[in-house]
């Protein structure tokens, strides 16, 4: 899991996106393969570079290929920083990511509940201090542990959760994860009218394309000023959200 801000509509929002995989993916070793076969030994950073020389651009649209051709899904929760109290506050967050974790969902042959008995979930470890950290991971924990519904559909929530905090550098899962939030903010700023760099809109566009409903992420969520949170999954082997 990792986080970004993006502003709409003159409003700032945060968002928690995760890439989760059933327990059978090999979402790891198809990104290692594609790092492998380019050469490419540098962290992408996708969201702060406005060009990418030709080994990056090869890592980039490897690394978003291996996604849509894995059994992995993303999942991301946006919410509108204005009417959601404390964003900034690490304990705030940590209900946040209980909440994407936790909404009903069944990707893949339900493989994730049916065969994932102990989930790990890895955070970039840039996000928090460490008092910070282990006040996050609590918190997140009594979340995931609670039995609920959420619009009417039974929860299924992650119990025992083996959680860590992680160098993104070194989790190519990590660094996927923020080329997808980069993807979705880019979706925000072409429907605000701002200046996108050429090759990071090419990118966006050649990704979309493999999933025929989709032409932004905004419309996904029209109404996105005027709700609290928005919750999406992203499951590439079926293209749809």
């Amino acid at each position: 899991m990792d986080e970004t801000y993006i502003n709409y509509r003159d409003t700032e929002h945060f968002m928690w996106g995760a890439i989760l995989s059933p327990i059978d993916c090999d979402i790891g070793l198809k990104l290692g393969r594609v790092r492998k076969n380019i050469v490419f030994l540098h962290t992408l950073h996708f969201s702060d570079s406005s060009t990418f020389d030709d080994k990056e651009r090869k890592t980039i649209k490897g690394f978003l290929t291996s996604f849509i051709q894995s059994s992995a899904c993303f999942r991301g929760i946006l919410v509108n920083s204005t009417t959601w109290k404390d964003i900034s506050d690490h304990k705030s967050q940590a209900r946040l990511a209980g909440l994407l974790l936790s909404y009903p969902w069944m990707p893949y042959e339900d493989k994730i509940y049916k065969t994932l008995s102990r989930a790990r979930i890895i955070f970039d470890s840039k996000s928090f201090n460490l008092k910070q950290q282990k006040e996050f991971l609590t918190e997140l924990n009594k979340m995931l542990k609670k039995d609920g519904r959420i619009s009417g559909v039974r929860t299924y929530p992650i119990k025992d959760a083996s959680l860590t905090f992680a160098d993104k550098k070194i989790f190519d899962e990590l660094q996927l994860v923020d080329l997808v939030n980069g993807i979705i903010r880019i979706s925000y700023l072409t429907e605000n009218d701002q200046s996108v760099p050429e090759e990071k809109k090419e990118i966006h566009d050649s990704f979309l394309e493999n999933f025929p409903s989709i032409r932004s992420f905004v419309k996904i969520n029209r109404n996105l000023t005027d709700q609290k949170m928005n919750v999406w999954p992203f499951e590439p082997t079926v293209g749809s959200i």
